[in-house]
């Protein structure tokens, strides 16, 4: 009888140690996941977007950091581009989509090349307030997660090339989100645009 007792509680003890690693085990792992999580949350992210028609795009940097933070570089988009220039205007986006960071030289290329500058463009829509996007961040189920409005007339920094002439925008923003929406948000993204701002756009064609 006693001899049976011992084993009983020696497999009781046994069983109970093995519940014990288990529960660490998986409390590890998830404190160890949030860890991972929170870190990489505030790794800096990058996608490339354009309004209908190609006529404007952007650049578009974001990271968590308290808020979303982001910088929105706005430049010509495809139509304006001939083959000449297309192929190093491609290169150059798809490097900046993988922070390749040796790419100074095509950047410069690019950023001079007359098909990239379209000054009157740009003077032209940042006349109104009209004039807007809205950057929208969705989720893996495409559910919006936040809405991000920037007007044309708003407070940025001209973007040059050598010949000082006007090529794009860029404006930095920081908007207020919650890390728990941020997390939720994937590489999952649309521009949506103001008709008024395509009006301003063809008066300059």
């Amino acid at each position: 009888m006693l001899k049976s007792l011992n084993t009983f509680f020696r497999i009781s003890l046994a069983i109970f140690l093995l519940i014990i690693s288990i529960s660490v085990i998986s409390i590890a792992g998830y404190f160890g996941y949030q860890k991972y999580s929170d870190r990489n949350i505030s790794d800096l992210k990058r996608t490339h977007l354009c309004i209908g028609g190609d006529y404007l795009c952007a650049l578009v940097s974001y990271k968590y950091d308290n808020n979303l933070k982001m910088k929105v570089k706005f430049h010509v988009g495809p139509k304006y581009i001939s083959e000449d220039l297309k192929e190093d205007y491609d290169r150059r986006i798809e490097q900046f989509k993988a922070f390749f960071t040796g790419g100074k030289d095509l950047d410069q290329k690019v950023r001079n090349h007359p098909d990239y500058s379209r000054p009157e463009l740009f003077n032209e829509i940042e006349k109104s307030e009209n004039n807007w996007v809205i950057l929208v961040f969705k989720d893996k189920d495409n559910f919006t997660i936040k809405e991000i409005k920037i007007k044309m007339n708003g407070s940025k920094m001209n973007l040059l090339n050598k010949n000082l002439e006007l090529t794009g925008f860029e404006f930095e923003l920081s908007e207020g989100i919650s890390k728990k929406d941020y997390k939720k948000i994937t590489n999952n993204y649309s521009l949506l645009w103001s008709g008024p701002l395509i009006d301003a756009i063809k008066l300059t064609e």
